[in-house]
């Protein structure tokens, strides 16, 4: 760790914090943002009004980070040697998620990950920048364990990547695995468990299985479901079990 950023990690009033970070690292912290004990360490970092970041994060030699309004990287999460980080507003990452490029393997490519705006990434996922990976508005990743893959190696040891692109209002379940070199079109729910290993060109269907496919057709009747009551002005169904 850098001595400058690991003190003004600890510095314990955020305003005063933020006003350092502006100052010694010239970075563009909105002074109504704040900042909990997290360690920042990018070339370039900007954080957008009435952004939070929470406590026991790792921003550790990355290029540029760039967060936009309203936003929150709750706590635990680690970024590692990326070189563009792109969060858009009203956009939430929950803990214990990991955000990993390989310098030693960069060739130009990789580093890059872009998130759109209100879009939830939950607990202890994965993402592996050896290329680059796009997330579009609106999506949420689930649950926990899902992993994002934009690199492996063929039979002669010759690596092969490609970058993961999801498009907008995507849910993803519980530990999802996504290979490199693919799309998934907006509108779409991927099954917890699934697999995928090619784009998924088609639009509001249910996506799942090993490899994943498109396997019905989404639509907004919850004929078996009772409405229970709302959480935050969302509606809450049970599944009704015969």
């Amino acid at each position: 760790m850098k001595i400058k950023n690991f003190l003004l990690m600890l510095v314990p009033i955020s305003r005063l914090k933020i006003y350092l970070y502006n100052k010694l690292l010239h970075y563009k912290i909105d002074k109504s943002c704040k900042i909990g004990f997290s360690y920042i360490d990018a070339v370039y970092f900007e954080l957008g009004r009435g952004s939070v970041i929470g406590n026991f994060n790792l921003i550790k030699n990355c290029s540029r980070i760039v967060i936009k309004e309203n936003s929150t990287i709750l706590k635990y999460n680690f970024f590692k040697s990326c070189k563009n980080v792109i969060v858009g507003s009203n956009t939430v990452i929950v803990r214990d998620n990991k955000f990993l490029h390989n310098n030693n393997v960069g060739l130009g490519f990789g580093g890059n990950i872009v998130i759109g705006s209100f879009t939830t990434i939950v607990n202890k996922h994965y993402f592996d920048l050896t290329d680059d990976i796009y997330i579009g508005d609106k999506c949420t990743i689930a649950g926990n364990g899902t992993e994002f893959w934009t690199h492996g190696f063929d039979l002669e040891n010759n690596r092969v990547q490609g970058e993961i692109k999801l498009l907008n209002n995507i849910y993803i379940g519980a530990g999802v695995k996504f290979n490199f070199g693919l799309k998934v079109n907006s509108n779409n729910v991927v099954g917890m468990g699934s697999i995928l290993t090619k784009s998924i060109n088609c639009e509001g269907y249910l996506i799942g299985g090993i490899p994943a496919k498109p396997i019905s057709k989404l639509n907004n009747d919850k004929i078996g479901y009772k409405e229970i009551g709302t959480i935050n002005n969302k509606k809450v169904y049970r599944k009704i079990v015969d």
